[in-house]
């Protein structure tokens, strides 16, 4: 009967290559926590900006004390966009007068 024990020598590299993997993950986590907080972060600026928008006709009718003619004359010095969203948000009666001024230009 033979005794003997086989030892298994483990050479430097799976030694190095196990190391090399399990720092692999740390670093994949890592980045994966970061990249995770970075959009987390931007949506959360995103949502802020996006509640905070109440449209540009809202603020120019809080403007005391100004002709319809003006408010609309700024109106539109504003870009496309903003003026469907802000005509779309204008009441029955203010969409007429932005018409009627649409028109007598």
């Amino acid at each position: 009967m033979n005794l003997e024990v086989h030892s298994r020598t483990v050479n430097r590299n799976e030694k190095e290559g196990n190391l090399d993997s399990s720092r692999n993950n740390n670093f994949q986590m890592d980045s994966l926590n970061k990249l995770t907080e970075t959009i987390s972060s931007f949506a959360d600026k995103v949502n802020r900006f996006m509640a905070r928008d109440q449209g540009c006709w809202k603020l120019i009718k809080e403007i005391p004390d100004l002709p319809d003619s003006t408010r609309f004359k700024f109106l539109e010095l504003l870009n496309t966009r903003a003026k469907n969203i802000d005509f779309m948000e204008m009441s029955s009666e203010e969409r007429s007068k932005w018409i009627v001024f649409q028109l007598t230009k």
